[in-house]
């Protein structure tokens, strides 16, 4: 799902290797770390990443940067769902 308002969009990103509070924390970090990425908020129940940004930021960004280890294979798009 996407979002837009006052410039900022909200993306919510299915992960489905979710399970645990330190994933979440690795998430936030990796995410926190692109330019034009705010707020994070990660459901480890649910395994929903909602992610507010800048019109600035592409759905390819977040997702790589939530599977560093297999953007290479292509792995990250296969293992990422983006919803806007």
């Amino acid at each position: 799902m996407n979002e837009t308002t006052n410039n900022q969009t909200t993306t919510t990103v299915t992960a489905p290797e979710i399970v645990c509070g330190g994933c979440a924390s690795s998430i936030k970090k990796a995410l926190g770390n692109l330019e034009g990425v705010g707020e994070v908020e990660v459901d480890v129940p649910t395994k929903q990443v909602k992610v507010e940004h800048s019109e600035t930021v592409s759905r390819d960004e977040i997702v790589d940067a939530l599977c560093p280890w297999c953007i290479a294979s292509g792995e990250a798009h296969r293992r990422f769902q983006a919803t806007f």
